[in-house]
């Protein structure tokens, strides 16, 4: 629910559009880099990553590999969310021209760009040891959440101003606070019909200017990620189970029996000689 004081706009596509962008920047982000953040440590206790240190890949492009994986799984989540939007205008019924566009938009332009900062944020906690167990889950439901109303003003600034001055025209004097997420109100919400966003070069290179910025985080860690090197990455041992004297003595003797023979003379016919 995205709600301007004790209003919401009518749900039609740039409303639906916008709102589901917004929400999701909050809760994909947050709870998808659960999903996604123990690729490294897959490849770790598979031993895909001894293979990988041992080819020529590059630990840049292997950083980048992951971070980009890691969108694909986030942007499915948000390819999920776009489907969603139709059916929820369709539902709702106060608008039924679809606007396609209006719809998906705001999740190309919003939402996909914050997704990237999760991506990168997986693959930085998991080449440092302190956050790769839960310090770092830990760490991140608290700082995703900070960074996300920290950026507000500078992300959703124009759309928020849009909201606050349609709600101004159409109901003047009324409270016009933002409120995004899970938010409880005691009775029915008034509604107002939002104008849409303006989409310019400024608010298309913000965007491309989050992607280009959390791709760059995500390689970084090449400078101190060591690709599975035993001498700076911690690889889990294999043991032999514990055993007696008498089987590690057996275990010699049938290690050596499979040893080549080396020349030795024949014994002699004279039982008191003893043999090689």
């Amino acid at each position: 629910m995205v709600k301007v004081g004790s209003f919401r706009g009518m749900y039609d596509s740039a409303y639906i559009g916008m709102m589901l962008a917004m929400i999701g920047s909050l809760w994909l982000p947050l709870f998808g880099f659960y999903v996604v953040r123990s690729s490294i440590a897959r490849d770790i206790s598979t031993g895909v990553g001894e293979t990988l240190a041992a080819s020529p890949l590059r630990t840049p492009m292997y950083l980048l590999g992951k971070y980009l994986s890691n969108l694909m799984v986030l942007a499915a989540m948000a390819a999920a969310l776009a489907l969603i939007a139709p059916v929820m205008q369709l539902l709702r019924g106060e608008s039924t021209g679809l606007d396609m566009t209006a719809l998906w938009l705001p999740i190309v332009l919003f939402c996909l760009p914050v997704l990237t900062v999760a991506a990168a944020a997986a693959v930085v906690f998991e080449t440092i040891p302190l956050l790769r167990g839960g310090a770092g889950n830990i760490l991140w439901f608290f700082i995703y959440p900070s960074m996300f109303l920290a950026g507000i003003p500078l992300i959703y600034g124009t759309i928020t101003a849009g909201f606050q001055a349609d709600l101004a025209a159409q109901h003047p004097g009324m409270d016009d606070a933002i409120s995004i997420g899970l938010t409880a109100e005691p009775g029915a919400l008034g509604q107002f019909t939002w104008s849409g966003m303006d989409v310019g070069p400024t608010l298309v290179a913000a965007s491309v200017g989050l992607i280009a910025a959390s791709t760059l985080v995500a390689v970084i860690p090449s400078f101190w990620f060591t690709r599975f090197d035993r001498r700076g990455c911690r690889l889990p041992s294999r043991r032999l189970p514990h055993s007696s004297p008498r089987q590690h003595r057996n275990r010699r003797l049938h290690r050596h029996s499979h040893e080549p023979y080396e020349d030795c003379p024949r014994p002699s016919v004279d039982t008191r000689s003893s043999g090689c």
